[in-house]
């Protein structure tokens, strides 16, 4: 079995990374030509577009890589089955489980790969791309200087504020409520025209104190709170940058963040599960390709569901992570469903393979 391993390791590397690179070339292409006339108007750089799809390389590997290593399997066996191996595979000794236990020890490891370094320097490649693009060819920013009237929650204090800007850390139009959330009481109300946030304290100049308990309100030259606010996280948010270019250690952080602040994470939640099942779809669909083989025995037939399984896979990740997004399924369900109905759909089959 040793020599074997060694044979199947080789041949589905060179095919998955021939695909591989097939897949990114055509990927590029096709961004180039989307792009280029954007580029030569807003007289972008030579040096500065070739880095701009050096970036977009790993983030095409991640995105492409559970469908290429599908599409590999595939032609790897139907190769087999042609050349009549897997009859003498058999004839051995061996059987096909023990193949399908191999393939699944290797798509277990790409998965782990792809979840650890691939789609992480994916998510780098397509935050420092889409940094670029802002910034070369749309003369702006991708992370916004300015947040706006946002509520938050920090331990015993709600807050709101009109704008902040991350530049001078200033703010306008703030108001906080001290509350004692276990009797629901307002105990202060704060107010400002302008404050100041540093080494996690709120300053605010000339600030109202109301007191609902006495029914009193006094002026002061300065309120110093202490406060917990991640306001580069918030602007990370609310701009243009897609979820999926933070991180699973940034999203990690931030869910916990706002999770503190009483911020709303649902949306965040669907991609940070949705970034676990991308990686553990290359388990699935690497079965998933051997039994489609196993029961067809030709390449075209093979190719052909293939594909179309690979393209219905797609669409179901996209349709449960918006679903989750909008609030319609469990963040969990929404970033999981193509995984669990692929599950569902390959299970018997399986099964029935194992036993023979």
């Amino acid at each position: 079995m040793r020599t074997l391993s060694k044979y199947l390791l080789r041949e589905l590397g060179f095919i998955f990374l021939n695909i591989s690179l097939s897949g990114i070339l055509v990927y590029l292409l096709f961004d180039f030509l989307d792009r280029v006339d954007e580029f030569i108007s807003s007289k972008v750089s030579l040096t500065t577009i070739l880095l701009y799809f050096i970036f977009k390389i790993p983030m095409i590997l991640s995105q492409i890589m559970p469908g290429i290593f599908f599409i590999s399997i595939i032609i790897l066996f139907s190769i087999l089955y042609s050349r009549n191996e897997i009859i003498a595979i058999l004839s051995g000794g061996i059987y096909f489980r023990r193949l399908i236990f191999f393939m699944l020890s290797i798509s277990v490891f790409i998965s782990f790969l792809h979840f650890a370094v691939i789609q992480e320097a994916g998510s780098y490649g397509m935050f420092k791309s889409a940094e670029m693009w802002k910034k070369y060819v749309r003369n702006k920013e991708l992370i916004k200087n300015d947040i706006y009237n946002k509520w938050l929650i920090d331990k015993d204090k709600v807050i709101h504020f009109e704008r902040f800007n991350l530049s001078t850390n200033k703010g306008t139009s703030i108001k906080v409520y001290e509350v004692d959330f276990s009797s629901n009481k307002i105990l202060r109300y704060i107010t400002g025209d302008s404050f100041v946030y540093n080494k996690e304290r709120i300053i605010i100049d000339k600030a109202w104190i109301f007191a609902p308990h006495s029914f009193s309100k006094e002026q002061v030259k300065q309120v110093n709170l202490k406060a917990q606010i991640d306001f580069k996280s918030l602007a990370t948010l609310s701009s243009d940058l897609p979820q999926e270019a933070l991180s699973f250690t940034q999203l990690t952080k931030i869910i916990e963040v706002f999770r503190k602040n009483g911020i709303s994470v649902e949306e965040l939640l669907a991609t940070w599960y949705g970034k676990y099942a991308y990686s553990f779809s290359i388990i699935i669909l690497s079965i998933l390709g051997v039994i489609i083989v196993y029961y067809l025995k030709n390449v075209y037939k093979s190719l052909l569901l293939g594909l179309g399984l690979i393209f219905s896979y797609y669409a179901l990740f996209v349709i449960g992570s918006t679903l989750a997004k909008k609030g319609i399924l469990f963040p969990f369900l929404g970033g999981w469903l193509a995984n669990i109905i692929f599950m569902f759909l390959i299970l018997p089959y399986l099964f029935k393979i194992l036993k023979e």
